[in-house]
């Protein structure tokens, strides 16, 4: 019986997996009809430029709990491919959403509250799952 119990504590300390999003193949989406993720990791950072400087997100949260990333995936994949207008960003907010697959990853952004769409464009006309993704990224980031 001891044996059983100590299978089992040993089983439940398993160390939290780690994801180094940096040494692996990053891309920004193709598509937002995305696959399962492995993890998704959100990052933000108060000013784009942290980002290319390297600087590291302010907040930053990795989420394995398939019932969050199913959330944000269902929204994700509700989203057209392309947006209507090109836009020229100042150092504003950003927040960057990674899928992480095995040992690749692509990556998803909304700059100041805006979602880049695959074709690198935004949306002229919000649609509604654009603000409840953004919503919800940002909520489990604040938890």
């Amino acid at each position: 019986m001891s044996a059983l119990i100590a299978i089992v504590f040993l089983a439940g300390c398993q160390p939290k997996k780690t994801f180094n999003v940096s040494a692996m193949d990053a891309q920004y989406v193709r598509t937002f009809a995305l696959p399962a993720c492995e993890a998704i990791i959100l990052e933000y950072y108060p000013q784009m430029s942290n980002k290319s400087d390297h600087v590291a997100p302010v907040k930053s949260r990795t989420l394995v709990e398939a019932a969050d990333m199913d959330k944000i995936l269902t929204l994700v994949r509700k989203l057209p491919d392309e947006g209507q207008i090109m836009k020229k960003m100042g150092n504003v907010p950003l927040l960057q959403v990674t899928c992480v697959h095995g040992e690749a990853a692509e990556y998803f952004e909304f700059y100041d509250g805006a979602l880049k769409t695959p074709a690198t464009s935004f949306y002229a006309n919000h649609p509604t799952e654009e603000k409840e993704l953004f919503d919800l990224v940002t909520s489990l980031l604040s938890e």
